[in-house]
């Protein structure tokens, strides 16, 4: 138990010497595009809020197909809507060299099974016109966006709910060794 305490102390004391300070990031090109918004607690420390926020904007745009812009577009909504950082940019990396191509070619699929329903059928993006790039994007688009709204929906009740048990664990652990959560 002593040797778990002090390995936690350890974590606890490395996360905080290396963490981003206000001093660091004041008149950077940040503060002045992000204001005051840059310095939220929710953005640094870990909190339910701000982790379970992260987690979804992360899914989402790691499961958008705007590879290059998807960490920088995913840390300025993290910004503004005070989602945690460190979350949100691991969970974008969802979609890396190894998982991209299985991803694009399910979401590609998921996009051709949506559109040969009834319900895209009047659609008038659906003209059938060989080797255009838009008759062939177009299950892509569609694809990637609503599977990236699914997975980040799912992913943000995921959290809440894995959150809220490992808190109860925890205390649990915590009421039985007579030490209680700080």
């Amino acid at each position: 138990m002593l040797r778990q305490k002090n390995s936690f102390r350890f974590i606890k004391y490395l996360f905080l010497k290396y963490r981003f300070r206000k001093k660091h990031l004041k008149g950077t090109t940040a503060h002045k595009i992000f204001g005051e918004y840059l310095f939220d607690h929710d953005l640094w420390l870990p909190s339910k809020d701000g982790i379970t926020k992260g987690i979804a904007l992360g899914l989402f745009f790691g499961l958008l197909p705007i590879y290059g812009f998807q960490i920088i577009s995913c840390i300025a909504i993290a910004i503004l809507i005070r989602a945690n950082l460190s979350a949100t940019v691991l969970f974008t990396f969802i979609t890396n060299p190894i998982t991209a191509p299985a991803i694009l070619i399910s979401q590609y699929k998921f996009g051709k099974w949506i559109m040969g329903t009834s319900l895209w059928q009047s659609s008038p993006f659906c003209i059938d016109i060989p080797n255009s790039l838009i008759s062939r994007g177009e299950p892509l688009l569609i694809g990637s966006s609503l599977s990236a709204i699914l997975v980040a929906f799912c992913g943000y009740i995921l959290s809440i709910i894995c959150w809220d048990l490992i808190n109860s664990v925890l205390r649990k652990a915590g009421s039985k060794a007579g030490v209680g959560p700080r």
